[in-house]
């Protein structure tokens, strides 16, 4: 048991983005099966593992916070995967979904104040 900790350990410190890719795929994995909390916890390894992770990590990882209504990280996210690929459609898509639903609170909160 020590000595596979041990070698997983060595191995995680010597190649990080063999686990990261692991740990994205788990993730998606994860998403696809409705396990969304345990999905961000992967995908969230995964870009911890390896900072300048797949654009699709992010975007994966956003749409689960959206799915759960976390609209501010989501839109980090989707964010980041821009930033990571400015020409990745979802990612877009789905940040002006998240940009047209705060307008129309905006809009519904004036009318009400």
């Amino acid at each position: 048991q020590d000595r596979s900790k041990t070698i997983l350990a060595y191995l995680l410190q010597q190649h990080p983005e063999d686990f990261a890719h692991l740990y994205s795929h788990r993730g998606y994995v994860q998403q696809a099966s409705g396990r969304l909390s345990d999905a961000i916890e992967s995908h969230s390894t995964a870009l911890k593992l390896k900072h300048n992770c797949d654009f699709l990590v992010f975007y994966l990882r956003g749409s689960c916070f959206q799915a759960m209504g976390d609209s501010k990280s989501a839109l980090a996210d989707f964010n980041s995967a821009i930033q990571s690929n400015p020409s990745y459609d979802e990612a877009l898509s789905a940040r002006m979904i998240i940009r047209k639903q705060q307008n129309e609170v905006n809009k519904v909160e004036n009318r009400l104040f």
